[in-house]
């Protein structure tokens, strides 16, 4: 069962995301997939699941190891994905809970693998110092 999709939404996996962002104050849900062509590519369902300053963080991240396309193919749009199930906007519009798809080809998940955990790795520690 793919976790990513409408028939996965009242699964475990898919509550234990909504509780964690919930009480943990979650600030930012990383979707991380693989894809069969090589490259890196950030969904954010053009531009409706995160900040622009949060997508120019995760650019800056990954673009120090890769060329990075923004909703090129991979939008995060498809009924059920994660980051549009998850995240959220406040009374005023501001994001309580952002959420990108990160998806790695083959390479960069192989060959490449400590590129790939250093640009998430990174982001991770922008956004928790509070960077966004």
């Amino acid at each position: 069962m793919d976790l990513n999709r409408a028939q996965a939404f009242d699964s475990g996996f898919r509550e234990s995301i909504e509780s964690l962002s919930q009480k943990s104050g979650i600030r930012l849900i990383l979707d991380i997939h693989g894809k069969e062509s090589s490259g890196v590519e950030v969904g954010t369902a053009v531009g409706e699941t995160a900040s622009k300053e949060t997508i120019e963080i995760v650019l800056r991240c990954l673009s120090k190891y890769f060329q990075v396309e923004v909703d090129r193919k991979y939008k995060g749009l498809k009924h059920g994905s994660i980051i549009t199930t998850h995240s959220r906007k406040d009374p005023q519009g501001n994001y309580s809970t952002e959420a990108v798809q990160l998806e790695f080809g083959l390479k960069e998940r192989s060959i490449f693998r400590a590129k790939t955990v250093n640009g998430i790795s990174e982001i991770v520690r922008t956004v928790n110092q509070g960077r966004i």
